[in-house]
């Protein structure tokens, strides 16, 4: 598997393949890693070294996709697979891929091209390359849905959490200081609190929310281990997602999975996870007043906030690694099936040609 393996970094989220290889491993299959080196240059380099140096021990490469630089790395580790033999999976992740694939598309086509099979956590994706030629299959990110703390929210409070890096141009913590700054003048006692590692956005945040008067609404926490995290989830009832771009936000599912109420930007795959007013609150990427509002509606109305937190737990229950897992296993045993009778089919032509 080649991804970011980046959960001790402190300076991005964990991502996907992590849970998904430890899923793997305690389901029986045999997985090797790259990378968890947090430079950029020295992860590319142990990724290539691991897939050269492990060629005799692995029969496929799960190969995550993104839109931004990683996009890079995930073309040459597909190139490196293939030349080497093995059946390549690619696991499509960034948001902005299609727009990518819109800008260079003989390179991406080139990518994809080299996969045995596709797939894409989200129908944002599936649907998009669909649309360009391309068959994704759609397999989520898994969470682990049974040892999540579930709480339905039905009087809800004003104390909600955002959890992403504080990445300006993607992820946009600063939507989130200006939301609460509306709702700090209609719900007193509003409370913010803020997790994630600095991408270089903090201080900005930092600096709006000191303009704003607004600094003592707001918990900075910094980057938080996972069981941390969820500790302080827990004590929320709304889940703020302010994303410019996105794909599938596992923190999103997570979310719903507890019974808060998400309060998520229509943005890429977003809208394929939540249905507004029926399990979440969907509102246009950076209307801060529009953000502010859903989360005045669902204090105010404690039906809605009931019915969308038990919604919100009922749907997450796709994203359970049981289902994900049985979706994998075909996946992985179809390709491999395919990749025997090939050889067994390629051989029997060898011994005919020779008869």
């Amino acid at each position: 598997m080649i991804g970011n393996f980046s959960s001790k970094w402190r300076t991005a989220s964990p991502q996907p393949c992590e849970s998904l290889a430890a899923g793997f491993y305690h389901g029986g299959i045999s997985v090797i890693t790259a990378s968890r080196t947090a430079n950029r240059m020295l992860r590319f380099t142990h990724m290539v070294q691991t897939l050269l140096a492990n060629r005799n021990e692995y029969d496929v490469a799960i190969i995550d996709t993104f839109s931004t630089t990683a996009l890079h790395w995930a073309i040459f580790s597909a190139y490196i697979a293939r030349r080497l033999g093995k059946r390549v999976v690619l696991s499509l992740h960034g948001g902005n891929l299609l727009q990518r694939f819109d800008s260079q598309p003989e390179k991406i086509t080139k990518h994809l091209r080299r996969a045995n099979a596709i797939v894409s956590p989200s129908g944002y994706l599936a649907d998009g390359f669909a649309s360009r030629g391309f068959t994704v299959q759609v397999i989520p990110n898994p969470i682990d849905w049974h040892s999540l703390p579930f709480r339905k929210r039905e009087i809800v409070q004003p104390n909600a959490i955002w959890s992403r890096s504080f990445q300006g141009d993607v992820y946009n913590p600063q939507m989130a200081v200006r939301a609460l700054a509306h709702l700090c003048g209609q719900l007193p006692g509003a409370h913010l609190t803020m997790a994630g590692p600095d991408r270089g956005a903090e201080t900005d945040t930092r600096q709006l929310a000191a303009k704003l008067n607004i600094t003592e609404a707001i918990d900075f926490v910094g980057y938080l281990e996972k069981h941390n995290l969820l500790v302080k989830t827990d004590g929320c009832d709304i889940f703020l997602n302010t994303t410019r771009i996105d794909n599938m936000p596992v923190s999103v599912i997570e979310s719903q999975a507890m019974g808060l109420c998400v309060v998520c930007t229509a943005v890429g795959g977003v809208p394929h996870l939540v249905t507004h007013e029926v399990d979440g609150m969907l509102v246009p990427s950076d209307d801060d007043e529009a953000m502010a509002a859903a989360v005045v509606r669902l204090v105010r109305d404690p039906d809605l906030a009931a019915r969308i937190s038990r919604n919100a737990r009922a749907r997450s229950e796709q994203y359970s690694w049981p289902k994900v897992f049985e979706m994998w296993k075909r996946l992985l045993s179809e390709i491999t099936s395919k990749a025997k009778d090939n050889s067994t089919g390629q051989n029997a032509n060898c011994s005919h040609g020779s008869s």
